[in-house]
């Protein structure tokens, strides 16, 4: 009776793991062969839980995968996914890209296939069937809006990390809004990626100055109010913040960064912006460098009452 938790029509296996390893059991039997389970429950449920259905199987995949084991549990649940995604409306295109987001951290490849789709394929012009939902106004930016966090979720994946940085950027690079208003937009969540994290493995920042590296080569580079510097700015600070979610609360707070460790990293950061004082740069990238550069010069403010 203590493992299972009732939630109104619900009942939930408690605790998470035990609900994992149930399933895990239910989709692998003992000699490592899928069984038929997922794609049953795929078949019986894809209308009303997709998304849990991706969430949780992509999951024992994930988990199959670390243990050197290849599974393809849900058959040809994603070639189905991006076909329709592809023919879809932008309505549609909404409901499956909320469908998919949880589970694009475990099946980056696929998410990152319909992040594709999205961009460069057109979606149908076919409206939704209610009157009421037929008087709204369905552009396309409302699909490209919906981009970002599920990019975010792709980015977790290190093998995808640049590329969905890339992405981000094309999508946010015109911003001309103030940034904190909108935690959700492309240059949000890239400013978020390119922080540094007590848990977080150095190569995301690594990897996070090469795609700089490449912005700043692009031609329209610094045409707009917010350019690469924005960015290279994460890599220059000097405390870090923590947010740590536990069952009831939020728990926020600072630390010091191990200078030693990301020393060469912020040396090279340090470089590219010292690079655009150059006088024979154009005078708003000089001063918009100059800004950076007293920022980064600046005593740290010791971020939640931290004693630097």
């Amino acid at each position: 009776r203590d493992l299972l938790l009732r939630k109104g029509r619900l009942v939930k296996i408690v605790p998470d793991l035990l609900s994992d390893y149930i399933l895990y059991q239910a989709c692998i039997d003992k000699n490592d062969i899928p069984t038929n389970f997922a794609k049953e429950v795929l078949d019986k449920f894809h209308e009303t839980h997709l998304k849990n259905i991706l969430f949780n199987i992509s999951e024992i995949e994930w988990r199959a995968k670390l243990s050197s084991k290849k599974l393809n549990l849900l058959g040809d649940a994603w070639k189905q996914i991006k076909e329709e995604f592809r023919d879809a409306p932008i309505y549609l295109r909404l409901k499956i890209i909320d469908e998919i987001e949880q589970a694009a951290v475990f099946q980056p490849q696929h998410a990152l296939e319909i992040v594709d789709i999205a961009i460069n394929v057109p979606p149908s012009t076919k409206l939704p069937d209610e009157p009421i939902l037929r008087q709204l106004e369905w552009s396309n930016d409302r699909v490209l809006d919906k981009l970002p966090k599920l990019l975010r979720q792709i980015a977790y994946n290190i093998d995808y990390f640049e590329a969905s940085c890339d992405l981000l950027w094309s999508l946010g690079k015109k911003e001309a809004r103030e940034l904190n208003p909108y935690p959700e937009c492309p240059l949000r969540i890239l400013l978020d990626l390119a922080e540094y994290g007590i848990r977080k493995p150095k190569i995301y920042n690594v990897k996070m100055l090469q795609c700089i590296k490449r912005w700043l080569q692009q031609d329209d580079a610094y045409q707009y109010r917010y350019s690469p510097l924005d960015i290279l700015i994460q890599l220059l600070a000097k405390e870090g913040e923590d947010t740590q979610f536990r069952v009831d609360k939020m728990i926020m707070g600072a630390f010091s960064l191990n200078f030693k460790n990301i020393d060469e990293l912020r040396k090279e950061a340090l470089a590219i912006l010292e690079s655009h004082l150059d006088l024979s740069k154009p005078k708003h990238i000089m001063a918009r460098a100059l800004d950076l550069l007293v920022e980064v010069l600046r005593y740290p403010p010791g971020l939640f009452v931290r004693v630097p």
